[in-house]
């Protein structure tokens, strides 16, 4: 990607289109921010680190992760406490991408109704609110 950076928004929007068949996600515009951030980010984990990237996006996840902790020490985030994250934000996109309907919601992310319900509950996720927020318990 570094020989050919001009060819990289172009790959992003080619990784961003098949990941919205992977995740079932109805396709919407790539905001111009995104496309500048995409065309002047180096890629040292060349087209892996894009697809992650094109993924991320889709999910509605910040495209590039912090792995360094609070202490700037790399990995300084428990496992546990990233995936809760990770989960929670999941969780929190797709209801606001269903608004706020949860049948799809669980559907979606295969899992039961209980299920949902209880990780609401855990991540402290209410209802959707008019802004198309998620309001906080």
């Amino acid at each position: 990607l570094a020989q050919r950076p001009a060819d990289i928004p172009l790959l992003f929007f080619q990784l961003v289109r098949e990941a919205w068949g992977r995740y079932g996600r109805e396709p919407m515009d790539i905001p111009p921010d995104v496309a500048s951030e995409i065309a002047q980010r180096t890629w040292p984990g060349n087209v892996r680190e894009l697809r992650n990237a094109a993924d991320r996006f889709v999910l509605g996840l910040p495209m590039h992760e912090d792995i360094t902790g609070e202490d700037g020490e790399r990995g300084g985030a428990r496992l546990a406490d990233k995936v809760g994250a990770f989960e929670r934000q999941l969780i929190a996109n797709a209801i606001t991408a269903h608004g706020g309907s949860l049948r799809p919601v669980y559907e979606q992310l295969g899992i039961s109704r209980k299920t949902l319900y209880e990780k609401m509950q855990k991540y402290g996720l209410g209802k959707r609110l008019a802004n198309g927020e998620i309001a906080d318990d």
